[in-house]
């Protein structure tokens, strides 16, 4: 029960997605389709680049996926 309750915890305070290694979305939860706009169908099967903000630069991006690859943790936060 505990685990459950941990679980809703974070996915309603928190916005998560999940990617492929090739960036495909896999999951999303109820709070970034909120802050994204997009619904889970608009969202899964397509690429993260879809709710890139513009003011982002690619260069941290490409900074990003360098630590997915790595399989390392990433905290950070970003504009969407």
């Amino acid at each position: 029960m505990k685990l459950e309750q941990y679980q809703s915890a974070i996915e309603s305070s928190n916005i998560i997605s999940k990617t492929d290694i090739f960036g495909i979305i896999t999951f999303v939860n109820d709070e970034f389709c909120k802050i994204s706009g997009y619904t889970k169908e608009e969202l899964v099967g397509k690429n993260h680049n879809i709710v890139r903000h513009p003011d982002v630069p690619a260069s941290t991006f490409k900074q990003l996926w360098q630590t997915i690859l790595q399989k390392k943790r990433i905290n950070q936060r970003l504009k969407i």
